[in-house]
C-alpha cells in the first residue's frame, strides 16, 4: 500500500497547529508517516502537539530557528521508504480527504510526479476559491514537456509530489532568500517532473487571516529585496536550464512577484488575480 510522508515545519503557531493537526490525523487515507519540525519556537506549540505524538504516525524534532526552507529540508532528509511527499504550512488546514484523492491520481498514473489541486483562500474578507482547470470534465489535465509552464506552484501547501522525484534529482528547499523559497523549489520539481496532473478538487484552506505570518509581514514592506533576489534567481535559472520547459513560467512569476509592493495590502486578491491569467479559476471571489 502506498505511503505519504508529511512534512509540518513549525514556528510559533500556538493559536493554529491544532486545526492543522486535527485535518492530518483524520484524514481517510491513513498510511501516513507525519514529521514535525519546530524551527525554534518560543510559545506554547510543542506542548500543544504532545497529544498527537500517542498517535505513532507522528514524530517531533526541534531544532534552532533557521526558517522555512531550512526546517522543510529537515524533513525531507527524514525521507524513508514512502512513496509520496507533502509539505503543509502549520497554520493552515487540510481537507480530509486531501492524500486520499491525490494518492488515487498518483496510483493510477505511474508517469505523474506532480498532483496539483484547488484551494480555498481564507481572509478577512471571507472564503475565496481557487480551481484548477482540468481539460475534460472526465479527468485531470495533464502537463508534459512545454506545458508544464501551466504549473503555478507558488506555495508548497498546494501539491504533492512523488518522492523519487526528489531523491533522484536531490531537490532541496533554498535556505539563503527571505521570501520566496517554495517558488525555487516548484521550478525545481516541475522542471524534473514527467507529468503534472491537475484536478479541481478544492483541497486545502490557506489562511491567510495571520498579521504576524512571513507573507503577511512582507505585505507591508518594500518589494525592493525580493526584487534583487529574484534578479540574480532568474538570472541563474536561464544559465541553468537555457533550454527549460517552464522559462516562461519564470519569467512570468517574475514580472507578477517583482511589481507587486507595500501599495497592495491584500495580497491573495492580487495572487487569485495573477492565478486567473493562467487557466485557474477564482470562483468565488465576488
Amino acid at each position: 500500500m502506498s505511503k505519504v510522508l508529511i512534512i509540518v515545519p513549525m514556528y510559533n503557531v500556538e493559536n493554529y497547529i491544532k486545526k492543522m493537526l486535527d485535518s492530518i490525523q483524520n484524514q481517510t487515507f491513513k498510511n501516513f508517516r507525519c514529521v514535525l519540525i519546530d524551527d525554534g519556537s518560543t510559545d506554547n506549540t510543542k506542548n500543544i502537539i504532545k497529544p498527537y505524538l500517542k498517535d505513532n504516525r507522528f514524530e517531533y524534532y526541534f531544532q534552532e530557528n533557521g526558517g522555512p526552507g531550512k526546517a522543510r529540508n529537515h524533513g525531507l532528509d527524514l525521507m524513508d521508504s514512502e512513496d509520496y511527499v507533502y509539505i503543509p504550512d502549520s497554520d493552515d488546514e487540510l481537507s480530509l480527504d486531501l492524500l486520499e484523492e491525490c494518492v488515487k491520481i498518483f496510483d493510477s498514473r505511474e508517469d505523474a510526479d506532480i498532483v496539483y489541486f484547488g484551494f480555498r483562500v481564507i481572509t478577512r474578507f471571507g472564503p475565496a476559491s481557487a480551481k484548477r482547470v482540468t481539460a475534460t470534465k472526465k479527468g485531470p489535465l495533464l502537463l508534459r514537456g512545454k506545458k508544464k509552464a501551466q504549473f503555478d506552484g507558488a506555495g508548497a501547501w498546494g501539491y504533492m509530489i512523488r518522492s523519487t522525484l526528489i531523491r533522484n534529482n536531490k531537490i532541496r528547499f533554498n535556505t539563503t532568500l527571505k521570501m520566496h523559497e517554495d517558488y525555487i523549489f516548484a521550478y525545481e520539481v516541475a522542471e524534473a517532473a514527467k507529468e503534472i496532473c491537475i484536478i479541481p478538487s478544492i483541497l486545502y484552506n490557506w489562511n491567510n487571516l495571520r498579521e504576524d505570518s512571513l507573507t503577511a509581514t512582507w505585505c507591508t514592506q518594500s518589494g525592493f529585496l525580493v526584487k534583487d533576489e529574484f534578479d540574480q534567481f532568474l538570472k541563474n535559472w536561464i544559465d541553468k536550464y537555457p533550454d527549460s520547459d517552464i522559462i516562461d513560467r519564470v519569467k512570468a512569476d517574475y514580472t507578477a512577484e517583482t511589481s507587486i509592493s507595500a501599495k497592495f495590502s491584500w495580497r491573495p486578491m492580487q495572487l487569485l488575480t495573477k492565478y486567473e491569467d493562467y487557466n485557474i479559476i477564482n470562483s468565488c471571489l465576488k
